[in-house]
């Protein structure tokens, strides 16, 4: 019972420590001139939809999503054995597919040193859920306790940019 305790009082951590930064994010969409917004809808979005993970684990909605198609594709192996490659090729081209997005939606918008700062910290995020996607790198992050500083650096960058572009707006 007092590790259910602890788990849950955990994950209310976690989702008030990403929601830190979507309202931020948003506070600063709203004050930012027309132009200069997109990055902060962007930052806003992505870190709620991180709160969101923490609360109902949309991860695992993905990866076994992700796992139905793999079956789809490749039933006999699920890309593992001598087919493993193509799940590295598979989860690279998502990952590389995400961040081209990212930059097509930005690259209009006035990017300054507080917004990328942001925006490194959201595809570090991205990168760690992508590595947690791979069964051995998994079990090494959630073993090592590294998943905990791979998340709470890119947190840390997200919200330094955030206070950064807080600061300059004043």
């Amino acid at each position: 019972m007092a590790l259910l305790e602890h788990r849950t009082s955990t994950y209310a951590l976690e989702i008030a420590a990403w929601a830190l930064p979507a309202v931020l994010g948003a506070l600063l969409f709203a004050r930012s001139q027309e132009g200069a917004r997109a990055t902060w809808l962007v930052v806003a979005l992505m870190t709620a939809a991180f709160a969101l993970d923490k609360a109902v684990d949309l991860h695992s909605v993905l990866r076994s999503a992700g796992q139905a198609v793999v079956m789809w594709i490749d039933p006999e192996t699920r890309f593992r054995g001598k087919n493993a490659i193509f799940r590295v090729l598979l989860l690279g081209g998502i990952f590389s597919g995400g961040v081209l997005a990212l930059w097509c939606f930005l690259r209009a918008d006035r990017l300054t040193a507080s917004k990328l700062t942001s925006v490194v910290g959201l595809v570090v995020v991205m990168a760690y859920l992508g590595l947690r996607l791979m069964p051995r790198a998994s079990q090494t992050l959630e073993s090592t306790g590294a998943g905990w500083a791979i998340e709470a650096g890119a947190w840390a960058l997200v919200v330094a940019g955030e206070l950064a572009a807080w600061r300059a707006a004043r």
